[in-house]
């Protein structure tokens, strides 16, 4: 909460998902209460080593949306297995861009260890302005199992076609994911 002149913060709701193909979390209470509104997933576990995490979105709370071109996005990525000096060593860093797709990539090669600090921040602003939106996200996670090696990602995703959004849906590519997640409203309208 807060006064006048001060941005609110709330706190709206929270969950737990538990061996899940898919999790959907409705937002259609307050997608035009706030100016945005934060999803945090914690202590994410995929049951398959080696998996990636999409999103998408709705714009009714119900049905996601995953027609061919409704999304477009990219991230940026980076570990590394071993020290790196004045850009030598072992490492790997990339970006990539989708231009066209039927949902948002926000993670892959995700580890299934139980002791892995998986943790995913998403961000979704202009909700209620019936246009495009965006879908802000950042993560730390670890690598397949085989390597275990931290992970940093940040990325943005885009709806192309106009509509509220009302709701998001998380789906590993493959297998089922459990978390606990927490959604927290910001700049009341």
């Amino acid at each position: 909460g807060g006064g006048t002149g001060h941005r609110w913060i709330d706190s709206l709701t929270s969950g737990t998902v538990t061996s899940q193909s898919s999790a959907a979390i409705n937002l259609s209470s307050w997608y035009n209460k706030y100016r945005e509104i934060e999803v945090n997933v914690y202590d994410y576990l995929p049951s398959a080593d080696n998996s990636s995490l999409y999103l998408n979105t709705s714009t009714d709370g119900t049905t996601y949306d995953a027609a061919a071109g409704n999304y477009s996005w990219n991230f940026h990525s980076g570990y590394t297995t071993a020290d790196v000096t004045s850009g030598t060593g072992a490492s790997s860093a990339y970006v990539r861009r989708v231009g066209s797709d039927t949902k948002i990539s926000i993670g892959s090669a995700i580890g299934n260890t139980s002791t892995n600090d998986n943790h995913w921040k998403i961000t979704l602003t202009s909700m209620s302005r019936s246009a495009t939106y965006n879908v802000k996200f950042t993560c730390s996670y670890s690598n397949t199992n085989s390597t275990s090696e931290p992970i940093e990602l940040d990325g943005i995703g885009v709806r192309k076609s106009s509509g509220l959004l009302k709701g998001i849906q998380l789906s590993p590519d493959t297998g089922t994911v459990s978390f606990y997640y927490t959604v927290t409203g910001k700049g009341r309208l």
